[in-house]
């Protein structure tokens, strides 16, 4: 029986393509480990399991993926939320990591809604879409070769118009971070084969950072004021420059 690692230690050390991969083959370790412990000590039905993972019916989630293999789509996600990390299997960096990225994938992306290449009609279609029921690469493959784009180009388009709005104040945060919730597994699938798409990853990120209030927080603060809008505004600030 493989011992527990320390999760949210090991995403610290994510960097590169290895290790990332090192992380995912993590994750899948200690699913299995929790569905090892659940079949002599159940959990509630009704609660997470005993390492905290909510979802249980994945069966040999990502172990032991060969280097270079893509893992199973649609990552298992933890209950249990950490100030630094919470879903740790979708926080690979930090919201700032795409201030020393190279910007040229973003730059198409801005190609995309100045020069009106994706209609204003398509772009509040797939928003509201990804709002609802979430979007695959395979929902993305027909407006990609309608409008002749890169996955990664269109999920960098309509991050940074979701963005735009949200700093404009004509989209909520729900909304907002429903619709990168909805976006997470395409952006993640992408960055397993090619470069991850930013800024669409790093306006997750920050949208991530308002779904819950920290321990030393008022009552009444907002955590989407306080910790979401200066991401956001910092990342498209980098984005025009």
């Amino acid at each position: 029986m493989p011992s527990p690692v320390d999760l949210h230690e090991l995403l610290t050390h994510v960097s590169d393509e290895p290790s990332f991969i090192r992380f995912i083959e993590a994750l899948g370790t200690d699913f299995a480990h929790e569905r090892e412990i659940e079949k002599t000590s159940p959990s509630s039905p009704y609660g997470p399991g005993a390492l905290g993972w909510e979802n249980c019916s994945v069966d040999a989630f990502s172990r032991r993926q060969p280097h270079g293999q893509k893992p199973a789509p649609g990552l298992p996600k933890r209950k249990q939320r950490h100030p630094m990390c919470g879903n740790a299997a979708r926080r690979l960096y930090s919201p700032a990591s795409f201030m020393s990225e190279p910007r040229t994938p973003a730059a198409a992306a801005v190609n995309l809604l100045t020069r009106g290449v994706l209609p204003e009609t398509e772009l509040n279609r797939l928003l509201a879409q990804a709002e609802a029921s979430g979007l695959t690469l395979d929902d993305l493959a027909d407006p990609c070769e309608k409008f002749g784009v890169t996955a990664q180009a269109l999920l960098n388009a309509l991050s940074i118009s979701l963005a735009e709005r949200y700093l404009q104040g004509t989209l909520t945060y729900a909304f907002c971070d429903g619709v990168l919730n909805g976006l997470i597994d395409a952006i993640v699938d992408v960055g397993m084969s090619r470069e991850l798409p930013q800024p669409a990853f790093s306006l997750y990120q920050a949208f991530d950072q308002g779904e819950w209030r920290r321990s030393d927080d008022p009552p009444e603060t907002d955590p989407g004021e306080k910790y979401v809008k200066p991401l956001v505004l910092q990342i498209m600030r980098k984005l025009r420059h």
